[in-house]
């Protein structure tokens, strides 16, 4: 195998192993192992870059399973769901491998247990300055585990591999000439090297000896693997910047003054528990300098609305930034430059206050800070739910200076937009209004068709500048609220993480994943069958992966709340620089960022749903399409858009008269369709309308309603009382509309389309959806495309008529 191959196949084992880890179920036995001797023995310390080590599950039984990711693991259907997709995962990666030597994705899934209970060592060595960086991995009880075997499958039968002996150890080296690649067996344990160059073990097997200095007495190391105050580390790691080389332009922004990251992750009571640490020691230079600044305590904080679950404090003072980064760009510009190359960030701040007179530093951002808070009910305000709560709150200096400011700021924005609005006719302009009362603010008034129907309601984004805070809020009712806030305070959940928190902080997070995480791992399901559809629609109808998971074996949404509490993520600064503290009950994907990535997880769910819900409304005009198409096909003409009386006054709609074309002709043999869609006997049938004519995707759906319209007159497609046959539409099947979302709900059976007057100014007539961006239309020809709320009304309006000459480009809407 070449030195490139094994490395992406290194690099691969290693992430895999390091997510794995955390949910695996551990194979410990019940009775504590005596702890294996350090893998640390066999890395060199000399010219140690980067190191991890991952004790194994099994070396801290007692810890891991005192933990809630333990129980959720094994005392709900969590874990072999997991176990479940990853195997299917594995499968479908490995069928892409060549079938000779292939193994079984159980046989992975037995690796990777192991591997997670047992644990593994790797260093990076060089100078990065003349010699070429060296690996070394090392993973515990690979002749035990199968981990050995998998190497050995790697030989290739033609270029065997060289055996070399060192003492009673048999090395095995990679016979091609272009790798540089070793391993063999220290006991039970394999050890593997690579480089660019060529490697020599014998430094290695010099430190396993100790006759030269290997990992495990390195002063780093030792204090990261301490259990203190209750931590218990299963994985340490840390990559000293001294021994890579800083280039001049970092050097210039102070990055010089970084020394070392290092990062500890394991058990403290039922909590996974994470300490990342940036050495930067004072005094710091360059952008390292933005992080100094007041610092809080969990008795200082913020004013924060009562009740919150989630919320993000945090210390920044925006104008000492600001200054800082003009400094430093202004001390980059060569002496006697042209004043024309200057960088955009001074030209931005001497436009502002020459030609604006607005000072950026002293009337803008010196005015705020350094207490931050930010919040935002992601899944409230995905709903619709007008008490959705969402707002960013800053400490204010002075309320006068920046409501001045904020006045002449917003009439700039204002008029940018209306030129912006003036440019390009297909959007509609946003507008900054000025509120009254005794608060200065500016709620902005988005157009209709800028942001999904559902959320109209809710968001108005609103600015108020009170005496003590500047509040934007997700709509007025939320600023306001904000700027009444009163300091919030902890309840018994937050007991124990809240005691635990370090000083000096710059930022807090709080978040409980009680509500989102179940509903994230309930709608698993959904989420896949999102999935399948994008990577089925990107390959064509033939997806080459896809995952599938029976839903009776997801663990429903109570039992996984029950085992959660809230998280905290806590950032604090002293002299020695950056100290991220994270405790979770359920480990986040990033290093500290477990309120961060759930809110972030949390979108891709609903997305995923809408996904879902997307393609059921795609599919239910389809169904419509191809049941006109019958129609036409049976009575040489499509449906009149209703169904009259004899004195041609409109009954039902064409949805009735296309019911024996989607499988529902029993329904339409009961209306009678002679009489009108709201007497006594027809009304009563409205209750039985078919899921056809429901998109998934409304919100505070009115019962019985639909928002599949068609254009009726003026040469679109459907006329009042009379059909209309292909052979009419001369300006082409595909370049007509049938039938669109509409913004106006109806009863499903009650004549009232959308009428169309070609006379009148082009504009959307009302259309719209609650798909985001955009509304799903049917084709004259049956087929389905989304179209975007910015389409050109004068594009959109050529789309209704059916022979109104006009010429449309294809990538036109």
């Amino acid at each position: 195998m070449s030195g490139p191959a094994l490395h992406r196949r290194l690099v691969s084992a290693l992430l895999g192993l390091l997510a794995f880890a955390s949910v695996s179920e551990a194979q410990s036995r019940p009775a504590m192992m005596a702890k294996s001797p350090s893998l640390a023995k066999s890395i060199p310390a000399t010219n140690l870059i980067f190191y991890i080590e991952f004790d194994g599950l099994k070396a801290h039984s007692v810890a891991w399973k005192k933990s809630a990711i333990y129980k959720l693991l094994n005392e709900t259907k969590l874990g072999a769901m997991t176990e479940d997709l990853a195997g299917q995962a594995i499968e479908q990666a490995l069928a892409t491998t060549p079938p000779a030597g292939r193994p079984k994705s159980s046989e992975v899934l037995v690796w990777l247990k192991s591997v997670a209970n047992d644990g593994f060592a790797f260093g990076l060595l060089g100078s990065l300055k003349n010699d070429p960086p060296m690996f070394v991995l090392t993973v515990r009880n690979a002749s035990k585990n199968g981990i050995k075997a998998l190497f050995d499958s790697f030989d290739d039968p033609k270029k065997p591999a060289r055996i070399e002996r060192r003492g009673s150890r048999s090395l095995k080296f990679n016979p091609d000439p272009n790798s540089n690649d070793v391993f063999w067996l220290e006991g039970d344990d394999l050890v593997l090297m690579s480089s660019p160059a060529k490697v020599n073990p014998d430094g290695v097997i010099a430190a396993i000896e100790g006759k030269a200095p290997n990992v495990a007495s390195n002063p780093i190391r030792v204090e990261l693997a301490k259990i203190e105050a209750g931590f218990e580390p299963v994985l340490v790691a840390f990559v000293d910047f001294s021994k890579i080389p800083i280039p001049p332009s970092a050097a210039r922004y102070g990055l010089n003054g970084l020394k070392r990251i290092d990062y500890r992750w394991g058990f403290q009571d039922d909590a996974t528990y994470s300490i990342l640490r940036v050495l930067a020691p004072s005094p710091r230079r360059g952008v390292l300098s933005w992080l100094e600044g007041p610092t809080f305590d969990k008795n200082s904080l913020p004013s924060i609305p009562a009740g919150l679950t989630s919320w993000t404090a945090f210390s920044f003072s925006p104008g000492m930034v600001w200054e800082k980064s003009l400094a430093m760009v202004r001390e980059a510009m060569p002496p006697g430059g042209d004043p024309n190359m200057r960088s955009q960030m001074v030209v931005f701040d001497d436009q502002m206050r020459q030609v604006l007179g607005i000072r950026i530093k002293e009337d803008l951002l010196g005015q705020l800070g350094p207490k931050w808070v930010f919040y935002f009910d992601t899944e409230a305000i995905q709903k619709g739910d007008a008490k959705a709560r969402a707002a960013i709150t800053v400490e204010l200096k002075d309320q006068a200076v920046l409501a001045q400011t904020l006045d002449r700021f917003v009439t700039i924005v204002d008029q940018g937009l209306k030129q912006q609005a003036q440019r390009n006719p297909r959007a509609a302009a946003a507008e900054f209004r000025k509120l009254t009362g005794a608060t200065p603010g500016y709620k902005m008034i988005l157009p209709a068709g800028q942001i999904p129907a559902n959320l109209a309601a809710t968001v108005n984004p609103t600015i108020l500048v009170g005496k003590k805070q500047l509040v934007i809020g997700l709509n007025e009712s939320q600023a306001r609220a904000a700027l009444a806030a009163n300091r919030w305070v902890p309840g018994p959940d937050y007991k124990t993480p809240f005691a635990k928190l370090p000083a000096d902080l710059i930022m807090l997070s709080v978040s409980d994943p009680r509500t989102s995480t179940p509903q994230m791992i309930a709608s698993t399901p959904v989420l896949l069958a999102s999935l399948n559809m994008v990577i089925a629609s990107q390959a064509g109808g033939k997806p080459a992966f896809s995952l599938k998971i029976d839903p009776s074996k997801v663990p429903t949404a109570p039992e996984i709340s029950q085992r959660l509490f809230p998280s905290t993520m806590a950032v604090s600064l002293d002299r020695e620089g950056l100290k991220v503290v994270s405790r979770e009950s359920i480990p986040s994907v990033s290093v500290a960022g477990g309120g961060v990535a759930l809110g972030l997880l949390l979108p891709a769910v609903q997305a995923a749903r809408e996904a879902a819900r997307r393609s059921q409304c795609v599919n239910n005009l389809k169904q419509i399409g191809l049941a006109l198409h019958n129609y036409h096909s049976a009575s040489d003409g499509f449906p009149a858009a209703a169904i009259t009386s004899k004195d041609g006054r409109p009954l039902l709609s064409w949805r009735v008269a296309i019911l024996p074309y989607i499988e529902q002709n029993a329904l339409y043999n009961e209306f009678k369709l002679d009489e009108a869609w709201d007497s006594p006997h027809n009304k009563a049938l409205i209750s039985k309308m078919p899921n056809t004519y429901l998109c998934p995707s409304r919100n505070k759906v009115e019962p019985f309603t639909t928002t599949y319209l068609t254009f009726v007159g003026g040469g679109a497609l459907f006329n009042l009382n009379k059909p209309t046959s292909i052979r009419d539409v001369t300006d082409g099947t595909s370049n007509t509309m049938a039938v669109v979302e509409s913004g106006k709900a109806i009863p499903w059976t009650k004549p009232d389309d959308i009428t169309f007057d070609p006379n009148a100014p082009p504009s959307l007539l009302g259309v719209s959806a609650n798909h985001t961006g955009g509304f799903n239309v049917l084709m004259t020809d049956g087929s389905v495309r989304f179209i975007k709320l910015t389409i050109n009304p004068i594009t959109f309006r050529a789309l209704i008529t059916r022979a109104g000459g006009e010429i449309i480009q294809g990538n036109s809407f």
